[in-house]
């Protein structure tokens, strides 16, 4: 990391600097960002660069600019601006409810902006959206099993995915990792606003509801009024347009996620069926 900061002029950094996160990240005070990542994952640091390159057009999202990229010893790497605020998740039990709402509020908002942005290059990385889900979705019940879904639910997930409405027909502008760790906060006159929006590794196009089961499992994680900040006050759906097809295809989606195991978020007793499972997004 040192050696990658000097070639780009950078403050020298230390063992203080190590970021949390799933490649090798060091922060440089408020100047940069140093992201180093295996050289198995080149085609999720060529998502992010492509993903930062494109967003660099659209102040509207928080989300860091691409200062450099480069190679060393066989791993890539990215040096991008380093957002203000602390990760949501290290905050969130010490707000207020009114106050998660108005995070909500604002994370619905930037998901709903970052989708009217064209992809551009991005459809060109890794597998198209169809693929994708036809990849997912035949390997999706085998992992739920392993992460220790109940079996009569993992059973059901074969039948389940196929009556869910068509979740192709979108290639939108996704981040696909909108987590606690990834969504950025700061404390404004003792208000909490988002201020940014980070790590673009999973970065894709497909369907809009794919961004936002993360944050509502994570964040709004079955409640109403928590709910509907996000999906309504936020990203700007009508009430009427989460019906039982909206809640079926987020159950379906939240299944085929290839990071989203299912037992995070659902305690026993567990539900009857895949279909009870809706309370999630109620």
């Amino acid at each position: 990391m040192r050696a990658i900061a000097e070639r780009h002029a950078l403050p020298r950094p230390g063992a203080d600097d190590w970021l949390d996160g799933s490649d090798v990240v060091f922060g440089l005070g408020t100047v940069a960002v140093l992201k180093l990542v295996a050289p198995p994952f080149k085609k999720e640091h060529e998502a992010e660069v492509i993903a930062l390159r494109t967003l660099s057009a659209h102040p509207e999202i928080p989300a860091p600019s691409l200062i450099a990229r480069g190679e060393i010893e066989g791993w890539p790497y990215l040096v991008e601006t380093r957002m203000p605020g602390t990760p949501l998740g290290g905050v969130w039990r010490t707000m207020l409810d009114e106050q998660r709402r108005t995070v909500l509020v604002e994370i619905g908002a930037m998901l709903r902006r970052l989708h009217r942005v064209t992809p551009g290059g991005l459809a060109e990385v890794g597998p198209g959206w169809p693929e994708f889900l036809a990849t997912e979705m035949a390997a999706c019940a085998e992992r739920q099993r392993k992460w220790g879904l109940a079996a009569h639910l993992v059973d059901e997930i074969p039948s389940f995915l196929r009556s869910a409405a068509p979740l192709d027909g979108e290639a939108l502008f996704l981040h696909a990792d909108a987590t606690p760790g990834n969504l950025l906060v700061r404390n404004v006159g003792g208000a909490w606003h988002l201020s940014g929006l980070v790590d673009f590794g999973d970065a894709t196009v497909g369907r809009r509801e794919y961004d936002l089961l993360v944050p509502a499992l994570f964040l709004a994680r079955g409640d109403a009024a928590r709910m509907a900040a996000l999906l309504v006050g936020g990203y700007g759906y009508a009430a009427a347009d989460l019906d039982a097809v909206w809640r079926r295809r987020m159950t379906a989606l939240s299944l085929i996620h290839r990071f989203n195991d299912m037992t995070r978020f659902l305690e026993p007793p567990y539900p009857p069926s895949l279909e009870a499972m809706d309370r999630l997004w109620t």
